[in-house]
C-alpha cells in the first residue's frame, strides 16, 4: 500500500521523471533512507508528522463570557410568540389589587386581571436594551368596601428584561419579572380615562408595576442546549441576548470551549431572509477546529494500517491542513495531508477534497458528503513526488481516504445539525428550510412545530 490516497488527480507535476523513478525504485527495494536527503528518511518524516500534530492547539478552554460569538441563533418575533405562548399563558404577569383613590362614594379598590395570552413585541425600550414587551389586555373591577361599583378594560405594555441562566449543559432564557415595569398602558373604568387623568394613571401604573415585580418569579421561556458530539467534552452555551427592535427579533450569542482564533466570530446584525423563523449561523472556522478536536478524541482516525482501516499503530497517518468555506454553492473544501511514516520509503502528500452541504430529502437535517480527493501537485515530499507521476500510487490508497472521508463528514454533519432548543413541557420538531454557506458563515434556516410532550417523557 502507498502513502497517497487521492481518488483523482490534478495536472501532472513538473517533477523530473528521474526523481520519480528513483522514488519508485526506493519503494520497491524497501530502502529505509536516501542517503543525505532526509526528505525521504522515515524517522524524519515520523517526527515531522508528530511536530505537525503537536503544533495544533486542541485543548479545551473555559467557555468565554463575552463575544465575538462563533455561533448565533436568531429568533423572529413570530417564532418567539409561537415558542412560548403556552408558557406565558400559564402565568400571565398582570394581576393584583391596588387602591383607586377617593371615589365619590369613598375609597375604592381596582382589581386587575389579564384576559388572554400576552403578545410578545420585540421593539426598542428606552432604558432597557434587553427588554421585550409583553402586551396584555386586561379587565378591571372597581369595588368599594367589597361591593362592586363598575368594570372596565385596558391594555398594558410590560417591559420585561431577558436574562440567561446557565444550567447543567443548557442555558435558560428567563423573563425576569422582578425588574419588569409598565412601559405604556391604557385604562377605562367608571368614567375614568387614563389618557385624561395622567396623575392618577401614573400612580396606578406605579402600583401595578410593584405588584408585578413582587408577585411573579422569573419565568423560564426556553432553553438552549449544547452539542452531543464525540466524548461529550465539547460544550457550547448562550452568553448574551441581543434585542434588536428595528429588526423585530432576538439574537443569542453562543460561545464554545473549543480553542478558536481571536478573529473568530459572527456579525450579530446579519439579516434573516424573508419567511425564516429561526436562523442558526456558525463561523466556518468552527468546523475546522471541531474536526481537529474529533481527531484528538479518536472520532476521526489519525492512524491507518495497510488496508486503510483505523489503527493506532498504523504506518499511515492523516493531518488536516484546513477546512474552508466559500466554494461553489453550499460547499466547503478540506485540504489534508496523508503521511507514510515507517517501513521504507516515507513522506507525505497534500490532498484537496470538496465537501458538499445540503438538505436531506425529508428536510429534517443537513447532510454532508465529500467528493473526489485530488492530489495537490508540487507540495509533497517523499512518496508524494512519485505519486504525482504514477497513477497506481493514487489507486492503492482509496481505502484510507474512504475511511477518513466517512468519519470527517459524519462529524461535520453532527456539528451542523444543531437544534438544541427546548420549551418546558413541549416537544419542538424542526424542519430545515435551507442551508447557505459563504466565507463569513454557514447559515441554517429552520421552521418548527410544537407539540405537547407526553407525560411519560
Amino acid at each position: 500500500m502507498s502513502i497517497v490516497a487521492p481518488i483523482s488527480k490534478r495536472a501532472p507535476s513538473s517533477a523530473p521523471r528521474l526523481l520519480a523513478a528513483l522514488a519508485l525504485g526506493a519503494m520497491a527495494t524497501l530502502v529505509g533512507c536516501r542517503g543525505e536527503d532526509v526528505t525521504f528518511d522515515c524517522e524524519n518524516q515520523a517526527m515531522n508528522f508528530l511536530r505537525t500534530v503537536d503544533a495544533e492547539d486542541r485543548a479545551l478552554r473555559d467557555i468565554p463570557e463575552n463575544g465575538p460569538f462563533p455561533v448565533t441563533m436568531t429568533l423572529t418575533e413570530d417564532a418567539l410568540n409561537r415558542l412560548v405562548a403556552g408558557i406565558i399563558d400559564d402565568e400571565v404577569p398582570f394581576a393584583g389589587t391596588v387602591p383607586f383613590g377617593v371615589l365619590p362614594e369613598g375609597p375604592g379598590e381596582a382589581e386587575f386581571e389579564a384576559n388572554d395570552v400576552p403578545e410578545i413585541i420585540v421593539r426598542d425600550v428606552e432604558g432597557c436594551r434587553r427588554c421585550v414587551i409583553l402586551r396584555v389586555s386586561f379587565g378591571v373591577r372597581l369595588d368599594q368596601e367589597g361591593d362592586p361599583l363598575s368594570s372596565g378594560s385596558g391594555f398594558a405594555d410590560i417591559a420585561v428584561p431577558l436574562t440567561l441562566e446557565a444550567g447543567d449543559g443548557t442555558t435558560t432564557i428567563l423573563a425576569d419579572y422582578s425588574e419588569a415595569f409598565i412601559d405604556d398602558w391604557y385604562l377605562s373604568v367608571y368614567g375614568f380615562d387614563s389618557d385624561k387623568n395622567e396623575i392618577l394613571a401614573g400612580a396606578l401604573k406605579l402600583l401595578m408595576t410593584e405588584q408585578i415585580q413582587a408577585g411573579f418569579e422569573p419565568l423560564a421561556l426556553f432553553s438552549i442546549g449544547s452539542w452531543s458530539i464525540g466524548q461529550g467534552e465539547v460544550k457550547m452555551a448562550a452568553r448574551k441576548v441581543f434585542v434588536q427592535g428595528e429588526q423585530e427579533r432576538l439574537v443569542l450569542g453562543l460561545a464554545t470551549n473549543l480553542p478558536l482564533p481571536d478573529e473568530a466570530g459572527l456579525d450579530v446584525e446579519t439579516p434573516l431572509p424573508e419567511g425564516v423563523a429561526i436562523g442558526v449561523a456558525m463561523d466556518p472556522i468552527l468546523l475546522d477546529t471541531m474536526a481537529r478536536r474529533m481527531m484528538e478524541e479518536g472520532e476521526i482516525p489519525t492512524r491507518y494500517n495497510e488496508e486503510g482501516e483505523a489503527d493506532a499503530d498504523g504506518i499511515y497517518a492523516v493531518s488536516i491542513n484546513d477546512i474552508e468555506a466559500g466554494g461553489t454553492g453550499s460547499n466547503l473544501n478540506t485540504d489534508f495531508r496523508v503521511w507514510r511514516t515507517a517501513e521504507g520509503y516515507c513522506g507525505f502528500a497534500n490532498v484537496s477534497m470538496p465537501v458538499e452541504v445540503r438538505l436531506s430529502e425529508n428536510m429534517k437535517k443537513v447532510e454532508v458528503t465529500a467528493g473526489a480527493a485530488i492530489l495537490i501537485p508540487g507540495e509533497n515530499e517523499g512518496i508524494g513526488v512519485a505519486a504525482e507521476e504514477e497513477e497506481s500510487l493514487v489507486e492503492d490508497n482509496q481505502d484510507l481516504v474512504a475511511t477518513f472521508r466517512a468519519a470527517l463528514t459524519e462529524q461535520l454533519a453532527e456539528t451542523l445539525n444543531f437544534e438544541e432548543l427546548g420549551v418546558e413541557g413541549s416537544r419542538v420538531i424542526f424542519t430545515t428550510q435551507d442551508v447557505v454557506i459563504d466565507e463569513a458563515a454557514i447559515n441554517t434556516h429552520l421552521d418548527f412545530q410544537i407539540f405537547e410532550k407526553p407525560a411519560d417523557e
